[in-house]
């Protein structure tokens, strides 16, 4: 009898004389490596997909901007500089502990004051502590600063969100074309320079403070030693009177 060859690799004389448990075994071992084939065929056509997908998502957030917890540029005015404006956020986050967000709009809300807007906007967002947002409607050639609530007095003095304020308004202003990456790095160099600015004040107040204490100090020293001596003489004059007079008696 001529052998005949299956697909498996077992021949049919064989297969017929073994057992029934052998031959169920034989059919798991097939029909697992069949599975086993087709979830390599499936998974060679999904990951090109999903790689294909992930390429288009990039390139359509390319096109809108950029859309982060950080930065919301719906018009794409950062272009290419994305990374380094995020950079620069970490940094001064890093070196301030201020936190800054940065909102492009080609106008703001119609019929509503845009500082009021801006900080209902900001709070809406639940922000931590000392969290600066920059809003810039692109169409008005205007912007805005709000500060959060919970920040510290200094991040929320007039003073300092109008030094912000015409910080970032300068690369925009000053030039023929808005520098939109320049407003926003100048924001996040005047919150560096404010931050130092309210360092250097706490420090020299604390050097006022402690002047005043070791001036007053030093004073309490000086009247305890002056009253210390006339003390000291009066017991003396005491005494010389009080040695006189009994000398006088014993005579």
């Amino acid at each position: 009898m001529r052998e005949h060859v299956v697909e498996c690799g077992t021949r049919a004389g064989d297969v017929d004389k073994r057992s029934p448990r052998v031959r169920g075994n034989q059919l798991f071992t097939a029909f697992f490596a069949c599975l086993l084939v087709v979830f390599m065929v499936l998974l060679s056509l999904v990951v090109p997909t999903a790689s294909a997908r992930a390429a288009g998502s990039t390139g359509e957030k390319g096109e809108v901007g950029a859309l982060t917890d950080q930065i919301t540029d719906t018009q794409n005015l950062l272009g290419s500089n994305v990374g380094a404006v995020t950079d620069a956020i970490n940094e001064t986050q890093s070196k301030t502990g201020v936190h800054v967000r940065l909102l492009y709009l080609p106008s703001f809300y119609p019929g509503s004051n845009p500082d009021k807007w801006a900080s209902q906007v900001l709070e809406s967002t639940k922000p931590p502590a000392n969290t600066v947002l920059l809003a810039v409607a692109s169409k008005d050639g205007r912007l805005v600063v709000a500060v959060s609530a919970n920040s510290d007095a200094w991040l929320k003095e007039q003073s300092t969100v109008d030094d912000l304020s015409q910080a970032a308004l300068g690369p925009i202003s000053d030039k023929d074309t808005p520098d939109w990456v320049g407003s926003a790095q100048a924001l996040m160099r005047q919150v560096d320079r404010s931050k130092s600015d309210h360092e250097r004040r706490t420090t020299l107040r604390w050097v006022a403070v402690g002047g005043v204490v070791l001036a007053l100090l030093v004073a309490a020293a000086v009247i305890w030693w002056f009253r210390r001596r006339r003390q000291r003489k009066r017991l003396g004059r005491h005494s010389e009177y009080t040695g006189n007079a009994q000398e006088q008696a014993a005579r």
